[in-house]
């Protein structure tokens, strides 16, 4: 069989383990070039461009940051986004039945399920009043996820304390500070 070169941008702790399953094999079947920015948002433009530069034949990007540094490097090369928040308000796709151009792949819309996953918490841990959120201050997705929660919080009547994590270092000091706040709950 003729090899194929399928090069994709993901995440470098995801396991490959169902592409073996397939018959797919690193080096042989496929090549994939995996590339992170490890939470520094601003270097996913360079990493994207990168991989316009290596001249992949798929761009697999994973949420919008990742996504929208794809759409920016490239007109030509295929991009799957994945994870995507609202690939329309995010301007990446004029509509989801027919996305057009190089662009398509699945959306989570984060922004309209946060408020649902707020209360879906609340009937899992029933006596909860006290529920933290970590996000990324720097996802434009996550800004309307954030109000969203507020919105539900109020209605459920809960307290909401949002913590903006920028990278995994700062996780530690996110856990810590919501444990010492007592959080019951955790988005």
């Amino acid at each position: 069989m003729e090899s194929l070169r399928r090069t994709c941008l993901i995440r470098r702790s995801q396991r490959f383990s169902r592409l073996r399953e397939l018959g797919y094999e690193d080096g042989r079947s496929l090549r994939l070039m995996v590339r992170s920015a490890e939470a520094n948002l601003e270097q996913l433009p360079q990493l994207a461009a990168g991989l316009v530069k290596a001249k992949v034949d798929v761009i697999v990007a994973i949420y919008t940051p990742g996504s929208r540094a794809a759409i920016n490097a490239t007109k030509e090369i295929p991009i799957v986004m994945v994870i995507v928040g609202d690939p329309i308000a995010a301007g990446f796709v004029s509509n989801l039945a027919r996305p057009g151009g190089n662009v398509t792949g699945i959306s989570n819309v984060t922004s309209d399920l946060a408020s649902k996953r707020l209360q879906i918490l609340t009937e899992i841990i029933p006596h909860a009043r006290r529920i933290a959120v970590l996000f990324h201050p720097d996802d434009p997705v996550d800004a309307p996820a954030v109000w969203d929660t507020e919105q539900a919080a109020q209605l459920l009547k809960i307290e909401v304390r949002f913590s903006p994590v920028r990278s995994s270092a700062l996780l530690r000091s996110a856990f810590k500070e919501l444990t010492d706040w007592r959080a019951e709950g955790l988005l």
